[in-house]
């Protein structure tokens, strides 16, 4: 028996050769076409699903062509993706169907009818290893399919004779459809969840609006409440201060040398409460912005040395040493003098209260469009985390319990009101241990526009407080006329020697002219409207007469007077023109 069976297996290997033979020499013409060297694989199978033809571009699968004539079709393919090929799986899953409508996917195309259209059929196709090393065993391919079709002899009917085909390598375009579908889930997901944060988002942006508004309320309130309370307490202070005074003076009689001690004390808290009083109505003046500038021209260095006598003697007593660099000239600023004062004390005794040895500077320095203060000491220094809130209220750093000097932590934060109330700005430098540098920076302003702004807050002071002030103010009857005739240039140096003429024909020190671009400002203290109409009458003859020296005696020098407080809603007015002028 078994040497029938080996016959037989023997003659049907025989026969198979002899087909694949028999099939190559009827196919030898492919060899010989273009379509070899196509990087696609072609093929042909007859209505049993054999291989009658297959391209040579199989080979990169690690098959040879010769092998698979007369081979199923479902030799290339992967196990799993057998009944995928099927055609009862085909017929099947597409009964009732054409084969050629849009998704209708098939190997075998005996059934086509209409339209030649037809989705692809993608499957896996197994893969030769070509040594045991190589873990890829299949890829991933797109197969689109024909049939083909001849007319019967005998009763001419086109009859199915089998498929043509084309077989594609999409296994990199899968992986990117992998990659792509990957994606876009994770990105529904983020947008899901970019979705539900923005809910919780939009909610929590919500309640913090509603805390903050709460917060500021609150804050409010407070403010006003120590506002309140700081004037409540200032006068009976004052009362308990003084009476505590008279009676350590000795003018209440003799006291004992025990008594003047505590008296001495008792002197001592009193005014630091008052200074810590101050402190509070100060900043609730700059939260308010309520926080009154009243500005005069002083030279800045001089409020430093001032304000260094006032500490010196607290940084003898600590052994300390303050240095002074101050430029050689006078360096005026329009400040207010008690402020900037303020300043300078505030940030020279935090320098001696963070300062165990070494020494303090106090430097002014000019620049181009500002003046730059700066107090240094050679203290303790001020961590990173500190350096970001040290100009809040209330925030005190370095600060052990117990005794010693105390504050309310309000120092740098009034400082920081001030100086922006004069549109500068102030910054600290420090590291720990290496000492402190406080810089803060006032703009300058020119003769002009400082005389301009104390004009103006004089004017607005004498409505407020209805005290007499007069104010002239000269123009041209036709400038633009004459600016065509002479040119702006030339207007702005006559203007220029008009002012000149002016400051020097003003019989009082307090007196002042302010140069604008057409017209000259002059303000008279303490002078009536009857008065200030006969100062008028004067310089408007002085302007007129250098006018017909210069042979411009055709021009009109025009004069406005404004007398304070009769002339208030006049006065309003100028206001306006004194603002125009300035631009």
């Amino acid at each position: 028996m078994k040497k029938k069976r080996a016959a037989s297996k023997s003659v049907k290997d025989k026969n198979s050769r002899a087909i694949a033979r028999k099939n190559l020499q009827s196919n030898k013409g492919y060899e010989e076409l273009p379509i070899q060297i196509v990087p696609d694989i072609l093929y042909e199978i007859d209505t049993k699903g054999k291989f009658t033809f297959i391209s040579n571009a199989i080979k990169d699968a690690g098959y040879e062509p010769v092998d698979l004539i007369g081979k199923h079709f479902k030799t290339i393919l992967h196990p799993d993706d057998y009944k995928k090929a099927s055609h009862a799986h085909v017929i099947t899953k597409y009964k009732g169907r054409v084969t050629g409508d849009a998704g209708a996917p098939k190997l075998f195309d005996e059934r086509r009818t209409g339209s030649r259209g037809t989705k692809n059929l993608e499957l896996r196709m197994a893969i030769k290893k070509k040594n045991k090393d190589e873990k890829k065993d299949y890829c991933y391919v797109e197969i689109s399919s024909a049939g083909k079709w001849y007319k019967s002899i005998r009763d001419h009917r086109k009859k199915f004779k089998g498929t043509i085909g084309i077989i594609r390598d999409i296994t990199e375009r899968k992986k990117a459809e992998k990659i792509l579908k990957t994606t876009q889930k994770k990105l529904r997901e983020n947008a899901l969840r970019l979705q539900k944060n923005n809910r919780v988002i939009h909610k929590l942006n919500k309640e913090l609006e509603k805390k903050n508004i709460r917060l500021q309320e609150l804050d409010k309130l407070k403010t006003e409440f120590i506002s309140t309370v700081s004037h409540e307490l200032r006068t009976p202070l004052t009362s308990i201060r003084e009476g505590v005074s008279q009676v350590l003076e000795g003018i209440l009689g003799g006291i004992s040398d025990k008594q003047r001690e505590f008296l001495s004390m008792s002197l001592e808290d009193i005014d630091r409460l008052g200074r810590i009083i101050n402190d509070l109505l100060d900043i609730s003046k700059i939260e308010e912005n309520k926080i009154e500038i009243k500005r005069e021209m002083v030279d800045i260095s001089e409020l430093a040395r001032y304000a260094r006598s006032t500490l010196l003697k607290q940084a003898e007593d600590k052994g300390l040493k303050i240095k002074e660099k101050y430029p050689r000239h006078k360096t005026k600023l329009y400040v207010n003098k008690d402020k900037i004062i303020q300043v300078f004390i505030n940030l020279i005794g935090n320098a001696i209260k963070f300062t165990k040895e070494g020494h303090i500077t106090i430097s002014v320095k000019e620049k181009k469009d500002e003046v730059e203060c700066v107090v240094a000491d050679t203290g303790i220094g001020i961590s990173a985390k500190n350096k970001a809130r040290i100009f809040e209220r209330f925030h005190q750093i370095n600060r052990a319990s117990g005794p010693g000097a105390k504050g309310t932590g309000l120092g740098l934060a009034i400082a920081k009101g001030i100086i922006e109330a004069h549109k500068g700005s102030i910054r600290v430098e420090s590291r720990t241990k290496k000492g402190s540098r406080f810089i803060f920076t006032i703009p300058r302003d020119t003769k002009e526009s400082v005389s301009r702004k104390f004009v103006a807050s004089s004017v607005r002071e004498a409505i407020k407080k209805e005290t007499t002030l007069s104010v002239l103010v000269f123009d041209f009857e036709n400038l633009d006329v004459l600016k065509q005739k002479i040119g702006s240039k030339k207007i702005t140096t006559l203007v220029k020697n008009l002012d000149s003429l002016v400051g020097e024909n003003l019989r009082r020190g307090d007196d002042i002219s302010v140069k604008g671009a057409r017209a000259i400002l002059v303000m008279l203290p303490a002078t009536g409207k009857e008065g200030a109409v006969m100062v008028a009458r004067r310089l408007q003859q002085v302007l007129s007469d250098y006018l017909a020296q210069e042979r411009m005696d055709d021009q009109e020098i025009m004069c406005d007077v404004v007398g304070l407080p009769e002339d208030r809603q006049n006065a309003e007015k100028m206001l306006n023109r004194i603002d125009k002028k300035k631009k």
